[in-house]
């Protein structure tokens, strides 16, 4: 389960891959354990964005109220009746997501994923269902197998979906689970993370990790649900039993989780389900800064500055602490790395950086990696 951890100087941010790596996967990602790196980012993570936001409304058959006017999707428990209405709600969507969610094997990778219909079409992360017509075991929550195909993948936003191609073990239908809206979630909601962390093993169920929303865009969801090698492609579901995203990368921080929303499934359905390939992998550009860094207390600090790129042009320097993208604050390397797959290439950027210790302010268009097909 020990995966090697991919060095954040020897990766040119911008690249996509990074320093972050996968939560699993095949031949062609690399697997990244989870290693924690103190208290400290966990602590100012959590205070920054929790309660910031309002999760989906409870259902009004357990509303789940705390007297305080917030749902249980979005509350901090105050009481030992909060915490029994939180544990209740979370047991409810485990119930129900359990038998939805599945273990992968692709060739000689390993993932996870969730049933999403009737006849046993799976979600999972793109870098585990691999290019489209692949022969692909899923193995449900009781160990039973069966065969399926890899059907589309998404390379820039890592989605994928594999279809089971055996019939029912029991009746006349798969257990599936419903499908969320991304574009719901914020900051401070509630969620909880199923998957197969390690790869799939004999007589142990999906393991269930409880956490919240640290930030949401329409690119990426980044929780605080610890992921490792083996979650990849697993479901991330409100409380409301919908899931709302899929497992996808890791960083070298617990507290750094990030998922593919839902929303895009919901946008790319059809070009998915037809087995269709695109994205970064298919040639598309994408936006490249050019730079390497790590994790700094102030923001990210530069160690590395690639010539004849944007950042070189701009005049950003090895050893500049990058605090601000646009605006929005930039608390270590993973955060650049987001900011710059939101972006698109020629884009214009104003970056806010300390150098020796004085602020400064750059505005630089972001260049391209990759061609256009």
């Amino acid at each position: 389960m020990v995966a090697a951890m991919l060095a954040a100087g020897m990766i040119a941010m911008g690249i996509a891959a990074g320093q972050r790596g996968d939560a699993g996967g095949e031949g062609e990602a690399s697997s990244v354990a989870a290693t924690a790196e103190g208290p400290g980012e966990a602590a100012s993570l959590w205070d920054r964005f929790i309660g910031g936001g309002q999760g989906a409304a409870v259902s009004t058959d357990n509303p789940g109220d705390n007297g305080n006017g917030d749902s249980a999707s979005n509350a901090l428990p105050e009481t030992v009746e909060d915490l029994r209405q939180l544990q209740q709600r979370t047991r409810a969507v485990v119930e129900q997501a359990m038998p939805a969610t599945v273990g992968l094997r692709i060739g000689s990778a390993q993932g996870s994923g969730v049933i999403v219909s009737a006849d046993g079409l799976v979600l999972t992360a793109g870098h585990v269902s691999g290019s489209p017509g692949r022969r692909a075991t899923v193995i449900l929550h009781d160990g039973t197998r069966l065969e399926g195909e890899t059907l589309g993948r998404n390379h820039g936003m890592d989605s994928g979906m594999i279809q089971i191609t055996a019939d029912p073990p029991e009746g006349d239908e798969f257990p599936y689970v419903p499908l969320g809206r991304s574009n719901a979630v914020e900051p401070g909601g509630w969620c909880v993370a199923l998957g197969h962390p390690g790869g799939y093993e004999r007589g142990r169920e999906p393991v269930v990790r409880l956490g919240r929303v640290v930030r949401s865009t329409r690119r990426v969801i980044w929780s605080d649900c610890t992921l490792v090698g083996g979650d990849s492609g697993g479901p991330l579901f409100n409380l409301e039993g919908e899931v709302i995203g899929i497992h996808s990368r890791i960083s070298m921080s617990t507290s750094g989780n990030f998922h593919v929303p839902i929303d895009t499934y919901h946008d790319t359905w059809d070009r998915l389900a037809e087995g269709e390939a695109w994205g970064l992998g298919s040639g598309e550009p994408r936006a490249f800064l050019g730079v390497a860094g790590e994790d700094h207390q102030r923001g990210c600090l530069v160690t590395r500055v690639l010539p004849n790129t944007a950042a070189a042009e701009a005049g950003l320097r090895e050893g500049d602490i990058i605090t601000r993208w646009e605006g929005r604050r930039i608390r270590g390397i993973d955060a650049l790395i987001e900011a710059i797959r939101e972006s698109s290439p020629g884009d214009r950027i104003e970056i806010r950086y300390l150098r020796d210790g004085e602020r400064a302010t750059v505005r630089l268009e972001l260049g391209s990696f990759g061609s256009g097909d």
